[in-house]
């Protein structure tokens, strides 16, 4: 008699994260730090772009929603953290669970990190990536762009960030650090769609919709000098609409095989904002 033993995966588990600490981004937007057990750090090691899942009884409902992790795995290692970041979503109950009421000391089930949406770092190499996103679309893109900086590859990066206005920025003052840390790497440009007059980047950004448009893309890209062409890396993130305009910009630029990454986040249902990850 032999026994079948089952080739499939173990199913990965929940488990229980200390709030760390909480930081106010804008308005309406929060970062959570959370502590990982040194038992835990081979389980909650990411690559850049990789998101955890949430999980949280509210009004007696089990509610689960997938955060990007917003630093790069260095910062993980040496802090033995991990963070997330959540945006004000009406109706939203995780999102609002975590800008209002999450405290330090806070214990918080979540899964183990996963997700396809990657950066490709080749050390030695000099190479040109472009990281387009908009609203919250921006937590896996901070991940990637301080990985690539970290790394030993010669990275050229331009980061187009879409926004209502400049209080709406997350992560403002790193990713003028991160300018500052890295002025002939890193290149950020805001784009604000409700735009003052007393703020930069008035004549750029205008799209009519809102949001970042192909042809302000377009425009941003051109305006800063940014050597784009088939080995460009390319990482589009945030609601569908801008990553369908960063696609096409990618393609009129003739972009490679494998050089477009993209990540949508969406309104998965009437109450809540969440990612909704794609295949990067």
């Amino acid at each position: 008699m032999s026994l079948l033993v089952s080739s499939r995966p173990a199913r990965p588990s929940f488990h229980r994260l200390s709030v760390a600490r909480v930081e106010r981004l804008t308005p309406d937007s929060v970062a959570v730090w959370l502590e990982v057990p040194a038992d835990l750090s081979d389980t909650f090691a990411f690559k850049p772009g990789q998101y955890v899942t949430l999980r949280h009884l509210i009004d007696e409902v089990d509610v689960r929603r997938d955060y990007s992790l917003c630093l790069s795995p260095g910062q993980a290692k040496s802090s033995g953290q991990i963070r997330i970041a959540a945006s004000r979503v009406s109706g939203g109950a995780m999102s609002n669970w975590l800008i209002d009421d999450v405290a330090v000391g806070d214990q918080i089930p979540v899964l183990p990190p996963r997700g396809e949406f990657d950066c490709a770092i080749e050390p030695g190499q000099a190479r040109q990536h472009v990281a387009i996103a908009a609203g919250s679309g921006v937590t896996p893109i901070i991940s990637i762009v301080r990985s690539l900086l970290e790394s030993p590859e010669d990275a050229r990066v331009i980061a187009v960030l879409g926004n209502r206005s400049a209080e709406h920025v997350m992560f403002a003052d790193e990713w003028d650090e991160l300018e500052r840390a890295h002025p002939d790497q890193l290149s950020v440009v805001h784009v604000f769609s409700r735009q003052v007059a007393s703020e930069p980047n008035a004549e750029i950004a205008k799209p009519a919709s809102g949001r970042l448009s192909a042809a302000v893309i377009e425009q941003v890209l051109k305006s800063s000098g940014a050597e784009v062409g088939p080995a460009t890396q390319w990482y589009v993130s945030g609601p569908s609409a801008v990553v369908e305009a960063g696609i096409e910009v990618a393609g009129r630029a003739d972009a490679g095989p494998g050089c477009v990454h993209q990540e949508i986040f969406h309104v998965a249902d009437a109450s809540e904002a969440a990612q909704e990850p794609a295949n990067g």
